[in-house]
């Protein structure tokens, strides 16, 4: 049982994740868990279960394995550029062109810094983002390399990533309100892309940790989100993310955007980071 378990790792993991999301989330809306708890421990719980199953099967290796991504900084300053520029820039030529179809020109774009300039704030997204570095990215991402190309992989990981954030969106805990699993579907897996996209060229889950935490600062700044923008309107950046995220890829690379295991492995020796 425990090779079986061993040579399906990932699996294992994904659902296990899902599970205990589902458990602690329902919980704490039933008051079975104090609801204090929450905005840290969901992310505890998912950094702890990375850990436990790599721990598990591959010992201190295991361990390094997924923190190892973290301490790879040294890169050219432009990849720092995109990490800190795309999301937010994005979500500006976004808002304008929105505005502009809409009949209410720049109007749209305002800037709120209110929430996203208080510390407490910035703690929280900064441990989320951590989190989900090491989990989605270091772990889950590198561990389906060889298997399928990065913009398959990235796909796989935004469902499962939208997966274990749907118990929050069902009982509207610690996520924005308004928003619905089908926007947090897409703008997810917008998400795992950009990410797979740079970790792709980078190899450096530092520049991942930032973009993300660029990303849930956008949401708070500039008006996409459920709450500032509408759900309409976060619908439509989600979808707009995801295309451009698309295109990336089959403007940059690395290409294939679809193959098999053995012709993904190939394209990924083949590219030059």
């Amino acid at each position: 049982m425990l090779e079986f378990l061993r040579r399906h790792e990932l699996a294992v993991f994904l659902h296990l994740v899902v599970v205990i999301s589902f458990v602690f989330t329902f919980g704490v809306a039933n008051g079975v868990i104090p609801m204090s708890l929450f905005s840290y421990g969901r992310f505890l719980l998912l950094g702890i279960a990375v850990f436990v199953i790599v721990f598990t099967f591959r010992g201190i290796e295991g361990v390094l394995y997924v923190v190892r991504p973290m301490l790879v900084w040294k890169r050219p300053i432009g990849w720092y550029a995109f990490a800190l520029l795309l999301c937010p820039l994005f979500a500006l030529v976004f808002l304008a062109g929105y505005g502009i179809v809409t009949g209410r020109g720049l109007g749209l774009i305002e800037l709120n810094l209110n929430v996203a300039t208080r510390f407490d704030v910035l703690i929280r997204l900064a441990f989320g983002s951590l989190v989900g570095e090491l989990v989605w990215i270091s772990y889950c991402l590198r561990k389906m390399a060889g298997r399928s190309t990065p913009y398959i992989a990235g796909l796989v990981i935004g469902f499962y990533w939208a997966l274990w954030w749907y118990p929050a969106v069902l009982t509207q805990i610690g996520v924005l309100p308004g928003l619905n699993i089908g926007s947090l579907l897409i703008a997810q897996t917008a998400v795992a892309l950009t990410c797979s996209f740079l970790y792709a060229r980078t190899e450096s889950g530092f520049l991942v940790f930032i973009m993300q935490v660029i990303f849930q600062i956008t949401l708070l700044v500039l008006p996409v989100a459920p709450t500032t923008g509408g759900p309409t309107t976060f619908l439509l950046f989600s979808i707009a993310y995801f295309l451009f995220a698309t295109a990336l890829f089959l403007v940059y690379g690395p290409k294939p955007l679809f193959a098999s295991p053995g012709r993904a492995a190939a394209a990924a020796r083949a590219e030059t980071i």
